[in-house]
């Protein structure tokens, strides 16, 4: 229960308690650490305590059955940092010590270890018992003594609580497998170098849990590796968690806004886990092994994310985090602007680092986190608060796995401890309070955005997809290199492939498509005349390619009208194709044409526009008939001129006379 307090009374708890600690016991040169093997933890007021340990390298073997074998208890830990403090050699008030008889102790008969036993009691009413007042947790010493200090070893245990049944403080365990792909230059995902290494340690993992475990695995490293039949029975007791196929990063994708690529793969993700291993992914939790963006919470709970798991690193740089004050049995408002919020759980951290603790052995991580748990159940009960309403996450500091003899002592601890009851992690959502400080729930602001930028390469793969369409428009019956093509321009925003890969992948993809485009051969500029008001243009086009290719003729002239429009042509391979395109004249003369060719659809044009020059002279017999018909209208317009004036004479020439 790390920081439940107020700091100013953490801080003097911590005083305090170094203040009654007692002083350490006397070593020198020839002391040694014990080897705890094996030792009663849960124990109850009037029962028998044992603890194994390993004999001393120090002491002779004549001298074990003469030595003096020492149990020392000290003051009840009622938070988990004390258990850390202990751990570290900060002990405190010593509170009994008992000398165990010869014939309280069993050696083995290689004289390699020895086995104390001692008598429990609530009081100080024997010299031969060994005092826990009240139910907790107990710091416990166990020492050899043979004119020195000869070995040593510092454990805890667990008094009972006589009343029977306690309400339980809630557990987690999650763990995200390191295992995962690289997608190379081809489009193509690789398992990564140590993938089936980390592979058969997640199967460990899970076959050694005695708790269901949340389980975070990238799933397309199950679609590379032989060991997904083992995954697959190993994973049936626990919660795997959704994840994407391909890899991608939630915050990359917030931030590029490819909200949609992410849930396009998201449920990939989610079928992939549901074929290779037969699991039906959880989408509700999310482990956050990589920084979280505002934007990606807002995505995740958009989603059906309900509950982030945030490392402790990535709390603690927070803004409005209470860092080391922080009760981690409780959940953390994500602020995600308005009142909108997605809750967080945060990793015990003294678990976390006895987790990490490689100094000391399984059994040992195992009583001290199950001790630190105990604590921290402690300090909620004597709060006045109901320990049923908080859950401890047991995970190490970066979310990844525990080894597994680790994993075993621990779970296995855990799951037979009085006052400890076991979760799926996504059971603590609805089963945990949220922190309060100062009345308030406690509120953490993330970083607005997060992760890799992936959107040059979104913008790579939109123009991909749209030189996809016009390039594979002009190829017949091939759906395979179509669908290859797509698929590798789909592939280029995942963060599970290198900048310098992606770049390799596009210009690679280019490359093919302009090679095929290039394969049509253009005529060069040519004249040609049109002697009739309908007509031919004959116009030739090679492909040195051995695959058919379409091709999409546009002819363009302000003299000529093309009553067919865009023309699709069928180019055979390796050979010439002659297209005939038929034209109409609009007038006589010469008239420039433009001769375009494109992809069937897309319109991407294919090489240079191609200049040719039309002579139309089909308008020449409607020009004489034109002339002829001006002459005759002429002619009889004399004509008549004519006859009116051969009649006009005699009457003139009458009135004469007459005068």
């Amino acid at each position: 229960m790390t920081g439940h307090r107020a700091p100013w009374l953490v801080a003097v708890g911590v005083l305090v308690v170094m203040s009654l600690a007692g002083p350490a016991a006397p070593t020198n040169a020839d002391s040694a650490p014990l080897r705890l093997i094996e030792q009663s933890y849960n124990i109850s007021v009037g029962s028998t305590a044992s603890f194994t340990v390993s004999m001393p390298a120090g002491l002779a073997p004549e001298r074990v059955p003469l030595a003096t074998y020492q149990i020392t208890s000290y003051e009840r830990s009622d938070r988990g940092v004390e258990i850390r403090e202990v751990l570290a050699g900060s002990l405190p008030r010593i509170v009994d010590a008992v000398v165990i008889p010869i014939e309280g102790r069993v050696v083995s008969a290689d004289l390699s270890q020895v086995t104390l036993s001692v008598p429990i009691a609530a009081d100080n009413e024997s010299r031969d018992t060994l005092q826990f007042s009240r139910p907790g947790v107990y710091p416990v010493r166990i020492e050899i003594i043979d004119g020195a200090l000869r070995g040593e070893v510092t454990t805890f245990v667990h008094r009972l609580d006589g009343a029977g049944d306690v309400p339980g403080i809630n557990v987690a365990v999650v763990g995200h497998s390191s295992a995962t792909v690289q997608i190379d230059s081809n489009g193509v995902a690789q398992p990564a170098e140590d993938a089936d290494q980390q592979l058969t340690a997640l199967a460990d993992v899970l076959d050694a849990s005695a708790l269901p475990m949340g389980v975070g695995l990238d799933p397309a490293v199950t679609t590379v590796s032989t060991l997904a039949q083992r995954l697959a029975e190993s994973s049936q007791r626990h919660r795997l968690l959704s994840a994407t196929n391909p890899p991608l990063d939630v915050a990359a994708a917030a931030a590029a806004g490819a909200s949609d690529v992410y849930t396009e793969w998201l449920r990939a993700g989610e079928d992939t886990l549901a074929t290779t291993l037969g699991a039906t992914a959880q989408r509700s939790v999310h482990l956050a092994t990589a920084p979280v963006s505002t934007e990606a919470a807002i995505l995740l709970r958009d989603l059906g994310t309900r509950l982030v798991v945030l490392p402790i690193d990535q709390y603690d740089s927070a803004e409005g985090s209470l860092g080391v004050f922080t009760d981690t049995s409780q959940l953390i408002d994500i602020d995600l602007g308005g009142d909108a919020r997605l809750r967080a759980a945060i990793p015990d951290r003294d678990v976390s680092a006895v987790l990490a603790d490689d100094a000391l052995d399984s059994a040992a991580r195992a009583v001290a986190v199950a001790s630190i748990v105990l604590a921290d159940r402690q300090a909620v009960v004597d709060q006045g608060s109901d320990p049923s309403r908080h859950a401890v996450v047991i995970a190490m500091d970066d979310l990844g796995l525990p080894t597994p003899d680790v994993i075993d002592a621990v779970t296995t601890l855990l799951s037979t401890t009085p006052g400890i009851t076991p979760l799926a992690v996504d059971s603590i959502i609805d089963r945990t309070d949220t922190l309060l400080f100062d009345g308030r729930p406690t509120t953490i602001r993330l970083t607005a955005s997060a992760g890799v930028d992936i959107a040059p390469r979104l913008a790579a793969r939109d123009d991909l997809r749209s030189e996809i369409d016009g390039t594979g428009s002009m190829l017949i019956d091939e759906p395979d290199t179509i669908a290859d093509w797509t698929r590798r321009a789909a592939i280029l925003p995942s963060t599970a492939m290198s900048d310098t890969d992606a770049t390799s992948l596009a210009d690679s993809l280019r490359a093919e498509m302009t090679q095929v485009r290039a394969s049509v051969r253009l005529p060069a500029p040519f004249s040609f005349t049109i002697t009739g008001s309908e007509n031919t243009i004959r116009l030739s086009f090679a492909n040195t390619s051995t695959r058919p290719l379409e091709i999409k003729v546009r002819l363009i002239a302000p003299r000529l009208i093309v009553p067919g429009g865009d023309q699709l042509a069928l180019l055979a391979p390796n050979a010439t194709t002659t297209v005939e395109v038929e034209v109409r004249t609009r007038s006589n003369g010469r008239s420039p044409v433009a001769l375009d060719v494109f992809t069937p659809e897309g319109d991407i044009q294919l090489g240079e526009r191609v200049p040719l020059t039309a002579r139309v002279t089909s308008l020449a017999g409607v020009g004489n008939l034109v002339t002829g018909v001006a002459l005759l209208m002429l002619i009889t317009w004399w004509g008549r001129h004519w006859w009116r004036q051969r009649r006009a004479a005699p009457e003139d020439a009458s009135t004469l006379a007459d005068s």
